[in-house]
């Protein structure tokens, strides 16, 4: 039982909000620390690789992953500046995942493999839901630099 109390203590700790600016630990000033803009890749529970929608297999998985969040930071740059409401349409969107992903392998940035056999007779997530989750990472990052009074990155068009 003391173990337990000892680790639930331990993860409260570790999950305690940052300190505020002039907040004082033991007697010094602590500095807040400074906002940090989070990648398309924390947003959402769906894996960002293609396989999961299509199963489209590109290598390296990690140049893959690097990419292709650049890529959704791009969309969302765009969106961005489209205003407000702004939301892609679907099918425009599947569209310019699947243009992104042939030039990223015509360009030899990413060589694609034998595509990923069904499990179950099935993709494992689908374009659909796929193309869903990027569309919600677009917004949440749009939406992050709303509340940030403007985006932090350029656009590389």
């Amino acid at each position: 039982m003391r173990l337990r109390t000892k680790l639930a203590a331990l993860l409260k700790a570790r999950h305690r909000e940052p300190f505020a600016a002039g907040e004082t630990i033991n007697g010094e000033q602590e500095e807040a620390p400074p906002v940090r803009r989070p990648t398309p890749m924390e947003f959402g529970s769906l894996p960002l690789d293609p396989r999961y929608g299509w199963g489209i297999v590109l290598e390296p998985a990690e140049k893959m992953i690097y990419l292709l969040n650049e890529f959704i930071e791009q969309l969302a740059l765009e969106a961005y500046y489209n205003g407000d409401d702004f939301q892609f349409p679907r099918e425009e969107l599947q569209a310019r995942f699947l243009t992104f992903f042939d030039h990223m392998v015509e360009t030899g940035e990413l060589q694609r493999l034998a595509d990923a056999p069904p499990k179950h007779g099935r993709l494992v997530v689908g374009p659909k839901r796929w193309i869903n989750a990027q569309q919600i990472r677009i917004n949440r990052l749009v939406e992050w630099w709303r509340q940030q009074d403007g985006p932090d990155i350029e656009a590389k068009v």
